[in-house]
């Protein structure tokens, strides 16, 4: 299954990927998949609520990895650490009631602008009279943020602000650097790479939701008591 198969983009905010039994995503349900990986015959040897058991731990593991090859991918662009890119990230996991889970993905406020490298880097620097430099991109240089500079609010962590109005008075407001959904979401290529990072990331997925559905029914399978009636595993 490759990622368009996954991703319903929602209007500017999330990124969210499903997969259903009950309903379709991509033009696919569970059958598909099954019909399509020749994995029908666990129908017939297990029945539908051990096959549907096997496709909600398969689903959890396929939302893991897509969230770990997109994560990969982004940070061939940002500047910065992949755990803050995955953090933009999280899993509603799929139940065998329900079988669907979303990878959702962060929009603005997703990664403060502290993350990338400020300099100067602590509260006690001397103010820039041209705002603090980051590095949003590896392909690219560092950028100033004019009026910008790095203080810490309270008990708050340290960050990168600027005021709200011209002059020298509070309030003051945190800034946030891009979020990594926003190259989801536009066609952006791959620093060097000749591909788009949603295609990148679809080359590197394909196929992998099929390779744990194969395992986990195959577990299932090995692990269903071999005294038992086909009758007992059917609905």
């Amino acid at each position: 299954m490759a990622l368009s198969d996954w991703v319903n983009v929602k209007a500017g905010y999330a990124r969210k990927a499903t997969y259903s039994v009950t309903g379709t995503v991509g033009g696919q349900t569970l059958l598909d998949a099954l019909n399509d990986s020749g994995l029908t015959k666990y129908l017939e040897l297990m029945g539908e609520q051990r096959v549907a058991r096997a496709a909600t731990r398969a689903i959890n593991k396929g939302l893991v990895t897509l969230r770990s090859i997109s994560t990969k991918q982004i940070s061939r662009i940002l500047a910065v650490q992949q755990a803050k890119i995955r953090a933009t990230f999280s899993i509603k996991k799929a139940r065998f009631e329900r079988l669907e889970g979303s990878l959702m993905a962060a929009g603005e406020k997703a990664i403060p602008l502290y993350a990338f490298s400020p300099s100067p880097k602590t509260p006690e620097a001397k103010r820039p009279k041209v705002g603090v430099s980051v590095r949003i991109r590896k392909d690219r240089g560092r950028s100033k943020i004019p009026g910008s500079f790095i203080a810490k609010v309270g008990a708050g962590s340290v960050g990168v602000f600027e005021r709200v109005r011209s002059d020298r008075s509070y309030p003051i407001r945190k800034l946030y650097g891009p979020a990594p959904l926003a190259y989801l979401l536009r066609d952006e290529p791959v620093p060097g790479g000749g591909i788009l990072i949603v295609d990148a990331i679809d080359e590197e997925f394909d196929g992998v939701f099929e390779k744990y559905l194969t395992h986990e029914l195959e577990y299932e399978y090995e692990h269903m008591p071999r005294n038992a009636t086909s009758s007992k595993w059917r609905g």
